[in-house]
């Protein structure tokens, strides 16, 4: 046999393996005839393609595939495959049974008895789906509805017993005690909240207060901030003169101009003492000055001196002949006539 022979019938034997692998994932096994059947169900819960078909635990099929119902995309339809071997009833339920915790659901089928001839369900048959609950999947219905009940009353019953234990604080009982403690503490915690929302409030009020007066500052020093900025550009620019000139020089010229001014201070105080001194002789009549103002005789001879020597050169301004007279051919002088409106007797003038 060739090379290419053998490769031919391996890539055979593969593919058909691989079919074989694909659909039996998908739980179909084509080397063993079953039946199709469907369901119909409003919640599937975590029922998947291959999910186990089982008959009181055994395994009889499996889950082929799930899919919504195109009518009203409510319904999902599940299919599943059953042994060949395998009669089932046409009233027969597949019950979606949840696996645990852990997930993992299965169709579980329920039928009260074997069927025989035309009772059984056939290929392609749509038999009634149901879901069970973990706890309905634990126990029937009865059962679960019988233990509600007494699960009710037994939980009445324990309420109203520690309502009347947590009511006595002499309770010998333990377990009264400290209910009655637990009922207490949760009172004061229930007052404490309530004084614990008051004091939230204020305090509420009083951030909303400091954050409006926050805000109030804050739009004050926004609109400063252009004086905030002109200051410190005038302080920068006072602090660069500072640091460029020479302030020892400064303070050197400072230095000499204050020794000046105190030596002008002080020689401007001796001739105030000087000043001082003159003016007491001159009230006391010491010297020329002094004994002017002081005499009022020598001050009226002074003023009458003064008032002749205004008349006498007014005189010798009228007539300058009395004083000065030239005589070429030796004329003879007049005499002298007191004038009608003598400026030195204005009392003649009447």
């Amino acid at each position: 046999m060739s090379k290419e022979t053998k490769l031919g019938i391996f890539a055979v034997i593969v593919t058909i393996g691989a079919i074989w692998g694909y659909h039996y994932l998908k739980g179909k096994n084509l080397l063993s005839r079953t039946q199709i059947f469907s369901a119909h169900y409003e919640d599937i819960g975590d029922l998947m393609v291959s999910s186990p078909v089982k008959i009181n635990g055994f395994q009889v099929g499996s889950v082929t595939n799930v899919y919504l119902e195109e009518e009203n995309m409510q319904t999902i339809i599940a299919e599943f495959t059953v042994r060949n071997d395998v009669r089932i009833p046409g009233t027969a339920q597949a019950v979606i049974v949840p696996g645990g915790v852990m997930g993992g659901a299965s169709i579980s089928l329920k039928f009260d008895r074997p069927c025989s001839g035309a009772d059984c369900a056939t290929t392609g048959a749509v038999l009634e789906g149901r879901h069970l609950g973990l706890i309905q999947s634990m126990m029937g219905g009865a059962d679960i509805d019988d233990y509600l009940d007494k699960l009710k009353s037994g939980m009445n019953e324990l309420v109203d017993t520690l309502t009347i234990m947590s009511d006595d604080p002499n309770s010998a009982n333990l377990v009264g005690r400290s209910l009655y403690d637990t009922r207490q503490i949760l009172e004061n915690t229930r007052v404490t909240t309530a004084e614990l929302a008051i004091m939230v409030d204020r305090l509420g009020r009083q951030m909303e207060a400091i954050m409006g007066d926050l805000k109030t500052v804050t739009g004050t020093l926004k609109t400063s901030n252009q004086d905030i900025a002109g200051l410190l550009t005038n302080a920068n620019a006072v602090s660069k003169q500072v640091a460029d000139a020479d302030l020892g020089a400064t303070i050197r010229t400072s230095r000499e101009t204050l020794e000046r001014v105190t030596a002008t201070t002080a020689e401007l105080g001796k001739a105030t003492e000087d000043l001082k001194s003159i003016l007491g002789k001159i009230e006391n009549g010491e010297g020329a000055l002094g004994k002017l103002i002081n005499e009022p005789e020598l001050y009226d001879q002074l003023k009458a001196t003064t008032r002749n020597v205004e008349l006498l050169l007014q005189d010798v301004r009228l007539n300058p002949k009395r004083y000065i007279n030239v005589s070429v051919f030796g004329k003879k002088d007049k005499e002298y006539a007191l004038p009608e409106a003598d400026p030195a007797f204005p009392t003649t003038r009447q």
